[in-house]
């Protein structure tokens, strides 16, 4: 017997065509398409057809998102959402703008690829990157925020969360100087973050973590979620964390939903979903929330 816990939600994010949706029609028959510009959901699938769609279906889905959620995945069903900062609520890597703006842009970018690949402990790879920004003015720092991207749908996607009384916060190895700033214009509901060393200045090439402690590394941003969940009263059950990096790992693989967004490989294959197509809207149309 098929329970309703076992029933999934097929999610496409990108092209939709007449063809895709006759396929699927005539694989779950008895399933609801919902069908918008760009997007599909067929709802409630039993784990047999999910079975020959993760077969047949999936690997020939080319450019476009898709997975396989929880039938009727609702915001309702969680409390807060964390998310790494850079490469996911932004498109800038912060720490790279500061450093082409002191002209060790290359030094710095080989040790920041290796540390979200898994190459490096994070801790080690953030103070020698930030070693390397030793002397510069503290006004690179309101330089670099100038040039902040905002990730394509972030600010929609975290404005239905909170729509839906989803608390939303940003935990993450980057500063809070920019932190903030991006906190801020999107509404969010707090940051934990690492902090840059600013003495007569400039720049002093150190960093500490939240309230001058230790450096926000991937056990503690788990820590960090599992902390502001409690202060909401909320389980683990009941977050959503998303990041690109290693660093997000854990935090990703603790919550109730996890998703890694357009990540490193180690973390793409490590997290339940991801989104590796599209851009940060894709997390809003796994809710069904967004298609009511």
């Amino acid at each position: 017997m098929t329970t309703a816990c076992s029933l999934r939600d097929l999610v496409i994010s990108g092209l939709i065509t007449d063809d895709l949706c006759a396929a699927l029609s005539s694989l779950a028959a008895e399933a609801r398409l919902l069908r918008e510009e760009n997007r599909l959901r067929l709802c409630a699938i039993d784990e047999n057809t999910c079975e020959t769609i993760r077969r047949d279906v999936l690997p020939n889905l080319t450019e476009r998102d898709a997975a396989l959620v929880p039938a009727g995945l609702s915001l309702k069903n969680f409390r807060c959402a964390f998310f790494d900062m850079d490469s996911t609520l932004i498109g800038n890597e912060c720490i790279d703008e500061l450093a082409a703006l002191h002209n060790v842009k290359e030094q710095v970018a080989l040790i920041t690829e290796r540390s979200m690949r898994g190459e490096l402990d994070f801790e080690h790879s953030l103070r020698e990157r930030v070693k390397l920004l030793a002397g510069a003015p503290a006004s690179i720092i309101d330089d670099a925020a100038a040039l902040i991207r905002p990730t394509p749908g972030a600010k929609e996607t975290l404005a239905l969360f909170h729509a839906f009384g989803v608390k939303t916060y940003i935990a993450s190895g980057g500063f809070t100087q920019f932190a903030e700033i991006v906190a801020r214009d999107y509404g969010m509901s707090g940051f934990v973050c690492n902090r840059l060393v600013i003495e007569d200045g400039r720049l002093t090439g150190e960093a500490t973590g939240p309230a001058g402690g230790k450096v926000l590394d991937r056990a503690g941003k788990r820590r960090t979620m599992e902390v502001i969940a409690q202060l909401n009263g909320a389980s683990l059950s009941q977050c959503i964390a998303g990041g690109d990096g290693a660093n997000d790992l854990e935090m990703i693989g603790a919550a109730g939903f996890g998703f890694a967004y357009h990540a490193k490989p180690i973390v793409a294959q490590a997290a339940p979903y991801k989104i590796s197509v599209g851009t940060f809207s894709v997390a809003g149309d796994w809710f069904i929330e967004s298609w009511t």
